[in-house]
């Protein structure tokens, strides 16, 4: 077993200190005569000796560790039960030893109640064929708890764990609740997960985490099998099938079927001669996934390429399609009813939103009314002709909750999920989330272009200056760059920009971990986060750094392991590129010093952080001369407007529907970390000590960015409040 992973576990469960374990590493190293510790012994026994925890505390986390939930109580020991196959019960009751678990396929623990020496466990170790450890415990009913445990392990059999046994054991359920759905089971011959998740005894994602780990079968989301889905092969089976045996053949590759299910005890015999192959591959969804699959495959709704038609007209029926009756489940019948009556008009808002180039749309439900907005540009602005209203606004809900897999029966919680739609050529990724208020579920829908070409670096907002910096910054082998500003400030953007140029050269391998995956860039290995199964950025970043790569992008520093990991990639020779959300650049430090990183560690790391913001830009074919108001004026040039200065607004044509801005555009704040900026940070200089030695060795504030912006035509002066924090601008001083 790996000494720092265990430690670190038994850390993280708060069961020992980080002293505990530094301890317990010398005692291994020296040995403790006292403690009955000899050198080189396991750490876990050792931290045991020393008293920190009991051996069955220790027993469990080491099943844990391994993703093994196959283990039983036994009175006061835990027990594998493919142990007790390794050891007979007339072998254990002679020498006086219970099985406890596997470290390995050929090393056991055991417990005993005297301590063994080395010459006495390489005895027991050959006469069994494995190795064999132990543990000391003290009990008076020794070989009486070693008969009943043999005798429940004959009982109950020793193929393995149920699973029912697993949620009783691990607190899921109580055993009454089990005793309960295994008789109703019996009776209705319906499965005993499908009851307890159906009364509400267990969360449906628990219940199949847990099942993953007892049968060891990986569990996957109904978008993953919809990616891959081969409609034809599901269909060689019957309908009536797949729906009772929750069981769906999504691929076919060499002599293998590909199949997904909620219910992984079924006999791949028959599987295999009904497709004619020699192997059954299989993972596991749970029952929502593999409905909306059903779904997909039968009621013909695909939901990852159904195209949204740019040529349909939907005015004839917007106005007035009530809805009668409220859906109160997610049968097929109801889906397909659903669909039908309310998918032209969902399709229709969604239309709309990409014709607009909207990043969300937000349905929002009052009293007596419903309106539609699209956040064009950073701004919301009504729909002015889909007319959802209170009669209707339900139906439309719950079609965008079947397309997010979502339950439409579930009003009082809020939801999040996801759908994707093509039209016109290009792949557009839907984020849905509702929120229940007082007068029913708001949506809002974030809209994501998985298809375009990314802007170039040299076309993304840099002042020629600071673009000639940053191209030489990011050819650093090894480093951390910081990309910080609020939600929708364009960072991936940036981040996407720099990345396309750096893959160019292809001597770099450049990986990424993203949340979401927004663009798709050649040459650049992207992955995405999956928190249901423990795939966070964190994790992510140790799995990068064993396939030797050069630069990496880490979507977002939320938290202190992710910070940490972080650093110490950049560390090991690594540039490594991040965003984080502060408000400005030299807050940054703050921040990370806020996550428990060292100063050291940043100062010796942190190569530069770039803070942005997005501002409206001007209409370029309706721009005009335009005169602001002297207090705005007063306020960004407070020594008068040079002669040469001319002010800029759209003021509204066809191109730009009116609105004055087509788009929008960066405005930035750099500062490249330099010597001087590295002690300070060492240091723990405050801010005020940062900024004024960052303003006086290069930093662009933000403010002198926009400015230049303003002068050149591009956003107009009016604009720099919208975007540009109020204390930036109360402390700026003309520079």
């Amino acid at each position: 077993m790996s000494k720092m992973m265990l430690g670190e576990i038994l850390i993280r469960k708060g069961l020992i200190s980080r002293d505990h374990l530094r301890t317990a590493l010398d005692i291994q190293t020296t040995g403790d005569e006292e403690k009955g510790v000899r050198v080189g012994e396991l750490i876990g026994k050792i931290i045991v000796k020393m008293g920190c925890i009991e051996p069955m505390e220790l027993v469990r986390v080491l099943c844990e560790q391994k993703g093994n939930v196959d283990f039983l109580y036994s009175g006061q020991y835990l027990v594998e039960p493919r142990t007790t196959t390794w050891m007979s019960k007339s072998f254990a009751i002679e020498h006086s030893l219970m099985p406890l678990v596997s470290l390995s396929d050929d090393f056991m623990l055991v417990a005993s109640i005297k301590a063994l020496s080395e010459e006495e466990l390489k005895d027991i170790g050959s006469l069994i064929g494995r190795k064999v450890d132990f543990f000391e415990v003290k009990d008076d009913a020794f070989i009486e708890n070693i008969e009943k445990c043999y005798d429940l392990l004959t009982k109950r059999g020793l193929s393995g764990i149920r699973i029912g046994e697993v949620l009783v054991r691990d607190n899921y359920v109580s055993e009454e609740d089990m005793k309960l759905a295994i008789e109703l089971s019996q009776k209705t011959q319906r499965m005993v997960g499908k009851i307890l998740i159906e009364t509400g005894k267990v969360n449906e994602l628990d219940f199949f985490k847990m099942l993953s780990l007892q049968r060891r079968i990986a569990v996957v989301s109904s978008h993953d099998i919809l990616n891959m889905l081969d409609k034809s092969l599901a269909k060689k089976l019957s309908k009536a099938f797949c729906i009772h045996n929750y069981l769906i053949p999504y691929l076919m590759e060499d002599d293998t079927v590909y199949i997904v299910t909620s219910e992984p005890s079924l006999n791949p015999d028959e599987l295999m001669a009904a497709f004619n192959c020699k192997h059954v591959h299989m993972d596991l969804a749970t029952y929502t996934d593999i409905t909306t699959i059903l779904r997909a495959i039968f009621l013909d709704v695909d939901e990852n390429n159904a195209e949204v038609s740019d040529n349909e007209e939907y005015s004839d029926f917007l106005e007035d399609i009530p809805i009668t009756e409220e859906i109160d489940s997610q049968g097929i019948e109801s889906i397909e009813y659903l669909t039908r009556k309310f998918q032209k008009i969902t399709n229709a808002l969604l239309l709309t939103a990409i014709k607009k180039d909207a990043s969300d749309i937000h349905i929002e439900c009052f009293e007596t009314d419903v309106f539609i907005r699209y956040r064009v540009d950073g701004t919301l602005y009504d729909d002015e002709h889909i007319k959802i209203n209170k009669t209707n606004v339900s139906g439309v809900v719950n079609v965008l909750k079947i397309c997010s897999d979502l339950n439409i029966a579930e009003r009082r919680l809020p939801q999040g999920g996801r759908f994707r739609r093509r039209t016109g050529g290009k792949v557009y990724d839907f984020r849905l989330q509702t929120q229940p208020t007082l007068y029913g579920e708001n949506i809002v829908i974030r809209l994501l272009k998985h298809s375009g070409s990314i802007i170039g670096l040299n076309k993304i907002g840099f002042l020629p200056d600071v673009l000639v910096q940053y191209e030489r910054l990011i050819k650093n082998p090894s480093g951390l760059i910081l990309i910080t500003g609020p939600t929708g400030s364009g960072k991936t953007t940036t981040l996407y920009s720099t990345l396309a140029q750096l893959s160019r050269d292809v001597r770099k391998k450049i990986l990424t971990i993203e949340d979401p995956i927004e663009y798709s860039i050649s040459r650049i290995q992207q992955s995405q986060t999956k928190k249901e199964i423990g795939f966070g950025f964190p994790q992510a970043i140790r799995a990068f750094l064993r396939e030797d790569p050069d630069i990496m992008l880490i979507g977002e520093i939320r938290d202190q392991e992710t910070a940490l990991e972080s650093l110490r990639a950049s560390q090991t020779g690594h540039l490594v590129f991040a965003t984080l959300h502060v408000n400005n650049s030299v807050e940054t430090i703050r921040r990370l010093i806020d996550l428990d990183m060292m100063p050291g560690s940043i100062s010796s790391e942190l190569i530069a952080v770039i803070s942005q913001r997005l501002a409206k830009r001007n209409c370029q074919y309706c721009k005009v001369k335009h005169k602001p108001e002297k207090e705005l004026v007063d306020t960004f040039y407070p020594d008068g407007v040079p002669d040469s200065v001319e002010f800029y607004k759209g003021y509204g044509c066809e191109k730009c529907e009116f609105m004055g801005h087509k788009g929008r555009m960066p405005v930035f704040e750099f500062w490249c970390v330099d010597a001087v900026s590295k002690k300070l940070i060492m240091a723990n200089a405050s801010f005020d000590e940062l900024y004024e030695n960052a303003l006086e060795n290069g930093l662009m504030p933000m403010l002198k960015d926009a400015l230049i912006k303003v002068e050149d035509g591009l956003i107009s002066l009016e604009e720099i409040p919208n975007v540009i924090p109020y204390f930036q601008i109360a402390n700026w001083r003309g520079m």
